[in-house]
């Protein structure tokens, strides 16, 4: 993973934990804006077609 996205990841985590102690509906609604630009992210992209197997070589038995 790129430092790009383990900062946003920190940041989003940071965020959260904000919003769930201070309880505040625009601390919240930034959270989840964070959440979804990293599930967006080419990484978080990149991360999923992998693990779907579409980025890994197919087994030619």
């Amino acid at each position: 993973m790129s430092d790009r996205f383990t900062n946003a990841y920190q940041r989003w985590r940071d965020a959260e934990a904000a919003a769930t102690a201070t309880g505040s509906k625009a601390a919240r609604q930034e959270a989840e804006r964070q959440r979804q630009a990293l599930h967006d992210s080419p990484e978080a992209q990149r991360a999923r077609r992998q693990l779907n197997g579409r980025a890994a070589p197919r087994d030619r038995r």
